[in-house]
This record gives structure tokens, sequence and C-alpha cells, in this order.
């Protein structure tokens, strides 16, 4: 046994085994278990209009713009959000891409209107 695993051959062949299983292991978890950023790239062609409408809305509101404007930009945004992935995913958004996209709003608006 010791002889069969001290062969370069065999060495190779069960570390190319333990490397293949351990992608295999990264990728389902990714999917299983998704981080905000991978939800926020997976629904970017929906969030990408209405991150811009939310950030023209706040920009032109910018001199004065309160809280509850904000508030108010950041959920009419996320409607339309859900509106466009139902109508064209055919199904409603998780919570998980809903609060993605919460935040992904949120932070662009923000960003908008320091700057």
């Amino acid at each position: 046994m010791n002889e069969l695993l001290n062969n370069p051959l065999i060495q190779a062949a069960l570390v190319t085994l333990i490397v293949t299983g351990l992608n295999a292991l990264v990728a389902f978890l990714k999917q299983r278990f998704p981080t905000q950023a991978a939800l926020v790239e997976a629904n970017w062609c929906y969030l990408q209009p209405v991150v811009t409408a939310a950030i023209a809305d706040a920009k032109a509101q910018a001199v004065g713009i309160t809280g509850t404007a904000v508030g108010s930009i950041v959920a009419k945004a996320l409607e339309d959000f859900t509106q466009a992935y139902k109508t064209l995913e055919g199904k409603e958004a998780s919570d998980k891409e809903i609060g993605a996209a919460r935040i992904e709003i949120a932070n662009a608006v923000a960003k908008a209107l320091e700057g």
C-alpha cells in the first residue's frame, strides 16, 4: 500500500480527485447559499434600469431631499424591480433577492447623493 501511495502517477490522480471534489463543493455551496453580490450580479438585468432611474430621481430632488423622499425613491425602485422580475421570470423574486436589490438600490442612491 505504501508503494502505491508513493507512486507519482497515483499521487497526481489523488490530487486531481481532491481538487475536483473541492471545486464541486464550492460550486454547490455558492448555489445553495448565494452572497448578496452574487444575487445582484444574477439579477443585474432587472436591477440596472431601476437603479439608474432611482439615481436620476434622487439627483433631480438632491437639493433639500429628505429621508422620506429617499425612502420613497428606494421603495418605488424596489417595486419596479419586483414587477420586472415577475414579468420576465414568471415567478416572484425570493426574499433574499429582494433584500439584495433593496441594499443595492439604497447604496446607489446614497452614493449618487454624496457626489
